[in-house]
């Protein structure tokens, strides 16, 4: 049985208020729901635009209602988009990560739980922050720990020390440009502690999430949540179509040098 219009409108209202979950978690949702939703409105695609707020997945997709009459027939194709995605984003983060690698996560990335759920097998360990001040993070522990994967819980307060002894950082992201992304506050504190430490972040990003900075805007409209993070040398956008090139190579050496440094127990 098909879902009825004010289920999706209520879904937007939530999705809205939402502060705990991904967009790539809450992106997902909305396109089922698209999927199984007869005579949705018109205005649909503005109303996406205008709760979107921070969250890339949302401004692609109102986007892609405008040119594309065939809502579900979208929805469906997107789903399958994104699955494909999925395959290659884990193959390329397999590509970067030393084997049995110990890693760092912050916040609650539905694109970052789905990756590792594919290669939990080449992951040793992963270090959640809490992740304040919302402390979605003990929701992506307990969903680390269910993959198979040992989760250690952290402060945030921890992170600086965790990434001295080798750990290397994965973050999933709101939104991506060319000059930045966009993530949960403390992911710029992360990236500062990986570039001490000679340590590459990783931050792996489906097609979603790719903005230019005329469509996102140069800041998060939530600033008390969202931080602008630089995309400098040891940042590393995991996403559909790279191509390898020298700076990419360095930051594979990178890792693999952080792992050595881990196993040795130096800092």
């Amino acid at each position: 049985m098909s879902k009825k219009v004010p289920d999706i409108l209520r879904l937007l209202e939530e999705i809205e208020t939402d502060t705990t979950h991904g967009a790539s978690q809450l992106y997902r949702k909305l396109l089922y729901v698209i999927t199984d939703t007869e005579d949705i409105p018109g205005d649909f695609p503005d109303r996406l635009r205008a709760m979107s707020g921070d969250m890339a997945p949302f401004l692609f997709l109102a986007s892609q209602l405008d040119k594309n009459p065939d809502w579900k027939g979208l929805a469906e194709k997107l789903l399958e988009n994104r699955k494909k995605d999925f395959d290659i984003l884990s193959e390329a983060t397999l590509g970067f990560l030393p084997e049995k690698a110990d890693i760092l996560c912050h916040s609650q990335s539905g694109t970052v739980l789905g990756i590792l759920e594919r290669i939990s097998f080449s992951i040793n360990s992963v270090y959640q922050t809490i992740s304040s001040p919302g402390e979605e993070g003990r929701i992506a522990h307990e969903e680390i720990l269910k993959i198979g994967i040992e989760s250690f819980l952290i402060s945030d307060e921890s992170i600086r020390e965790i990434i001295k002894t080798g750990v290397i950082p994965i973050l999933g992201a709101d939104a991506v440009t060319k000059e930045f992304f966009v993530n949960k506050i403390g992911s710029k504190a992360i990236t500062k502690f990986a570039r001490e430490s000679e340590i590459p972040v990783f931050v792996i990003a489906a097609r979603e999430k790719f903005l230019t900075v005329k469509e996102y805007g140069l800041k998060p409209d939530n600033l008390e949540l969202f931080e602008v993070i630089p995309i400098i040398e040891g940042v590393i956008i995991i996403t559909p179509g790279m191509k390898d090139t020298e700076y990419i190579l360095r930051a594979r050496r990178m890792a693999k040098k952080a792992a050595e440094k881990r196993r040795s127990g130096t800092r």
